[in-house]
């Protein structure tokens, strides 16, 4: 894993390079240490996947200066999908607009947290803006190339807590059974541990 873990300072505490780590890695973090300290409750795969889908929405509708069409096109989805994550994770296109020329990141992309306070939005916002920045983006599909990772490692992290048990995983994860069934399919090459 490309998160170093601080020498000087508690287990807990950790640096994100964030040129050096993938999103997935981000959010398995803190995932891990939420498993580790057995504070899951239930819908995790929606805790802890909608985070980097909605920096990642946000910044392409900077990136197109709020074109839906074009924003729906380079994320690999329909318009009318994209209008309901709009509303469902309740975006104002004016105000990410206005935000966007604000914010500024650190020069040396370094964040230092704790995974117990760790703000995955503003993680994944801040390695997005890198990204992006670098021309490091996918051109096409890009919703589906940046999230379906962060999803796997999301599944198959609670697979492992929950010891291969796809009732008990689909429970913490907030899904049925056999939509984790689908989710396991070779496309996405889970594997039990």
């Amino acid at each position: 894993m490309s998160l170093n873990h601080s020498i000087n300072c508690s287990k807990n505490v950790f640096v994100i390079n964030l040129a050096q780590v993938q999103i997935e890695e981000i959010v398995e973090e803190k995932l891990l240490y939420f498993l580790s300290q057995m504070s899951l409750g239930y819908n995790v795969l929606k805790n802890f996947y909608e985070p980097p889908e909605q920096a990642l929405i946000e910044l392409i509708l900077e990136k197109w200066k709020g074109n839906q069409l074009k924003s729906a096109r380079a994320l690999g989805i329909n318009r009318n999908t994209l209008k309901k994550k709009i509303v469902a994770y309740n975006l104002d296109i004016k105000e990410i607009l206005i935000q966007s020329k604000e914010m500024n990141y650190p020069q040396s992309r370094i964040f230092l947290s704790s995974a117990a306070s760790l703000d995955l939005l503003s993680a994944c916002r801040a390695k997005l803006a890198e990204a992006n920045a670098q021309n490091q983006l996918p051109k096409e599909n890009i919703l589906k190339q940046i999230c379906r990772p962060v999803e796997k490692k999301i599944i198959q992290r609670v697979l492992d807590y929950c010891k291969g048990n796809q009732i008990k995983a689909s429970q913490v994860l907030g899904i049925n059974r056999n939509t984790l069934k689908k989710k396991m399919n070779s496309k996405f090459e889970i594997r039990m541990s």
